[in-house]
């Protein structure tokens, strides 16, 4: 396959692809706008993390 056929192959190939990429995200947008959306927010208490440094980075943090 010479050079100007392979271009030609990709840019159909690319073509194709872009309207299959186009079409699904137009059919993902619909689902998205015509369901119903319940988003349930609830409190999750942080993970404390236990540092212990040496005295002297101790007072580096403090200070700074």
């Amino acid at each position: 396959m010479d050079l100007a056929a392979r271009q030609e192959h990709n840019s159909v190939n690319v073509n194709a692809l872009e309207e299959v990429a186009e079409s699904r995200v137009k059919t993902d947008l619909a689902i998205y706008l015509n369901s119903p959306r319940i988003i349930i927010m609830t409190w999750t208490t942080p993970a404390a993390i236990d540092l212990r440094f040496g005295f002297e980075i101790t007072m580096y943090i403090a200070n700074r």
